[in-house]
């Protein structure tokens, strides 16, 4: 065999520097894209979860205002801008706004709380998201019963 075969193919078994380079910058490449991948995965996460968390404690609340109205007591909405807080879930607010459908202008003026009235329920969940304060609302319609 010739000198110029033996280095061809001794050549040809191995990776020259140049080669390891390019790979090594497209390994990082890639690696760059899927951690990229891994933070954004991680935010949508947590805010589903945030989410998730504020439909349970307006569920919550929503069951027990059922409960009160099933048993004829018009309950009182929280005060205008003043969330209460929830301990089954820190962090998190709600806000009960309750409106007689039969009153004018949404007021009551003389109406007793009277069976089988109507009143529009919404509950108003409040919780922290990246710095800033979102919330998701709820609204039903509940009427009080007798017992």
């Amino acid at each position: 065999m010739s000198a110029h075969r033996l280095f061809r193919r001794r050549r040809a078994r191995g990776m020259t520097l140049l080669e390891v380079l390019i790979a090594g910058g497209i390994l990082v490449f890639g690696m760059v894209g899927v951690l990229a991948l891994f933070n954004s995965a991680a935010r949508t996460h947590k805010r589903a979860v945030d989410e998730t968390h504020a439909v349970q404690l307006g569920a919550s609340v929503m069951s027990d205002l059922r409960a009160l109205f099933e048993k004829g007591v018009l309950p009182s909405g929280t005060p205008p801008g003043v969330p209460q807080e929830n301990a089954d879930f820190p962090g998190y607010k709600y806000a009960v706004q309750i409106i007689d459908l039969q009153a004018k202008g949404g007021r009551r003026v003389g109406i007793k709380d009277q069976p089988g009235q109507e009143f529009f329920v919404e509950v108003r969940v409040y919780f922290p998201s990246r710095g800033k304060e979102l919330s998701i609302p709820f609204h039903t319609v509940m009427v009080l019963r007798t017992e």
